[in-house]
């Protein structure tokens, strides 16, 4: 379970204060499928950002389940979000010069663990139907592939909670279906969704829409989705 209480977020700019976020609250269950919604500059990424362990709000709480994430300190922030977060972003973030392969293991943790990450990461890539490009390199791939190996990056850890930033927003419209796919397909599996976007395309398959303006929740949106855990 994720739980934000009167989060707000401000950042000081040479013209002032922009309040980028204010009093967001806000509890997502296991095995939820949220949309965030809303235009540019309503806050999304930034609320994303606060959910991914990864900016510090500057009032409020976020709890997974009883971790109050930003009393921990910054290295064990690291390991809770690697362990926890998994992250799929607009622009994919895959490294040139590296293989799909090693692209997808970049997500490793840097632990004592055995665990056979190179397996791990075949399997994954195996099942998103990119077995036959795994020493590929980024520009070898369509925009479809990039996403689907982003999403095996994320998913190397077996994170509780998948956060996506606009993932279909350089995708044709099958691509960006399929992308969706791999989401439910998590979620399904009993994890937690949340995606950030100011498209329409995810409506359909959201437990709940929750839409932001000017930082703050203007409304939230209950349907039933048929996807149940």
């Amino acid at each position: 379970m994720v739980t934000l209480e009167n989060v707000a977020k401000t950042y000081q700019t040479r013209r002032g204060q922009i309040k980028a976020l204010e009093n967001i609250n806000l509890q997502i269950d296991k095995g939820q499928f949220v949309l965030i919604r809303g235009p540019s500059g309503s806050g999304k990424t930034t609320l994303l950002m606060a959910l991914g362990a990864m900016l510090k709000p500057s009032g409020g709480t976020i709890m997974f389940d009883d971790t109050n994430v930003y009393r921990l300190s910054v290295s064990e922030r690291a390991l809770f979000r690697g362990k926890n977060i998994g992250f799929v972003f607009q622009m994919f973030h895959l490294i040139p010069y590296l293989s799909l392969l090693d692209n997808v293991l970049l997500a490793r943790m840097r632990d004592n663990s055995k665990m056979d990450y190179y397996d791990k990461a075949n399997k994954l890539l195996e099942r998103l139907g990119l077995g036959d490009r795994l020493f590929h390199r980024p520009a070898q791939l369509s925009a479809g592939e990039k996403q689907r190996a982003a999403i095996a990056r994320a998913l190397l850890n077996e994170p509780k909670i998948l956060l996506a930033d606009e993932p279909t927003g350089n995708l044709d419209p099958k691509n960006a279906d399929e992308v969706v796919k791999h989401l439910r397909d998590f979620q399904a599996n009993g994890g937690i969704v949340i995606l950030a976007t100011h498209g329409a395309l995810a409506e359909k398959f959201a437990d709940r829409i929750v839409s932001l303006k000017k930082g703050l929740i203007e409304k939230v949106e209950a349907q039933e989705t048929g996807v149940k855990t």
